[in-house]
């Protein structure tokens, strides 16, 4: 009876607090993202940002608009490459968004589609998967910095309100919070209610919290922002792009001849020198059914919920570095099979490097070098070109 008596005390106490704080806290949204509704002019966005809704904005018109959207990690942060997409498409006059950099695995990608399902159905998105992802460290699946670095106020609430989506995947999501909840300092309204979302015991809490603060600025403003865009109907095309690539690729291979001439290793001089030398040769740690390949069938699954059909890239390893590379081809095998088994277009660049590694490739262990971006660049116009 004193159990129940405290849940009521309880439950009263928190509905006065969001009452008479309601108007407070759509203030405080209204002040923080005030005049942040502009688009920004670059062609590349590492994260979005906590403090303001541009790169949002930015990234769901280009997904509306059916502008070229690519994925990836650590390798678009190689900005001095000519063939890196973004730098590529920007010197021949095509619009593409590049988004993202080291640690934007699957988990995370998953969060930032499932806040734009408003805006995915002429959406064109290419998502570059790393063989990094799967082995050692990072194959635990996406780390809390980079979670916050991709979920914002903006996403957390997209997802958690919107009623079009799944259980499955909020539950999914839910999890990912419970796992790291304890690392979280200060964690926000809509973080508690992903911590207790599907607990019985809170169920009272959160359905209160849900009718008072449902109104909540993030949520209903850039709702309406993104059915604002989508009235715009006019898409983004661009003609199939036809540059010399048999000479792209082989004047890309002797410039890399250039700056690699200090080892046999297929890797730009400095990095030998820095990384390398005198090092023993490197293997690849592979983990068998790890978070991230959990991670990678959800965003599937995801995927095919939200009637999205991105294009996927398998990136290279450089095969004159890792000695073991064969090791991570069943876990190759097993990525294919799920991409086929959804009717993914994919461009495995894994298994040529690794039957006859050409050289510059990579620029170092595993990030593309001209070579590789060139061919990259290539798939991503042929399938994202006007026929």
């Amino acid at each position: 009876m004193k159990f129940l008596l405290l849940h009521i005390i309880s439950l009263l106490i928190a509905c006065l607090f969001f009452f008479y704080s309601k108007d407070k806290i759509n203030n405080y949204y209204q002040e923080k993202y005030k005049s942040d509704f502009g688009f920004i002019t670059e062609n590349y966005i590492p994260t979005f940002n906590q403090n303001r809704l541009s790169e949002n904005i930015t990234l769901s018109n280009a997904l509306d608009k059916s502008i070229p959207v690519v994925f990836g990690s650590s390798e678009l942060t190689s900005h001095h490459l000519n063939a890196l997409c973004y730098n590529f498409f920007k010197e021949h006059n095509l619009s593409l968004q590049a988004f993202g950099h080291a640690g934007f695995q699957c988990f995370a990608i998953s969060s930032v589609l499932a806040a734009n399902r408003l805006v995915l159905k002429n959406s064109k998105i290419a998502i570059i998967l790393s063989p990094g992802w799967f082995e050692g460290s990072d194959s635990k699946g996406t780390d809390l910095q980079c979670f916050f670095d991709y979920n914002n106020d903006v996403v957390m609430n997209q997802i958690y309100w919107d009623n079009q989506l799944s259980d499955s995947y909020k539950a999914y999501y839910a999890d990912y919070i419970k796992r790291k909840y304890g690392q979280i300092n200060s964690p926000s309204n809509t973080i508690n209610q992903f911590y207790t979302y599907n607990d019985k015991l809170y169920a009272p809490f959160n359905f209160m919290y849900e009718k008072v603060s449902h109104s909540s600025y993030d949520s209903d403003v850039y709702n309406k922002l993104l059915l604002n865009l989508s009235k715009d109907t006019v898409q983004y095309r661009f003609q199939n792009f036809k540059p010399n690539w048999d000479s792209l690729y082989q004047s890309s291979i002797e410039e890399f001849k250039k700056t690699s001439s200090n080892n046999d290793l297929g890797v730009e001089n400095e990095y030998y020198t820095n990384r390398l030398k005198g090092k023993s040769e490197k293997k690849f740690k592979i983990t068998e059914n790890s978070q991230e390949y959990q991670d990678f069938k959800m965003l599937l699954r995801l995927c095919k919920e939200l009637n999205c059909k991105p294009i996927f890239i398998m990136m290279p390893l450089n095969t004159l570095a890792y000695k073991n590379a064969k090791e991570f081809v069943p876990t190759i095998k097993n990525i294919e099979s799920e991409l086929k088994q959804y009717n993914f277009k994919y461009l495995d660049m894994f298994t040529p490097a690794l039957n006859q590694y050409q050289v510059g490739t990579t620029e170092d262990v595993m990030h593309p070098g001209n070579y590789g971006w060139y061919q990259m660049d290539k798939f991503i116009i042929e399938e994202f070109s006007s026929k």
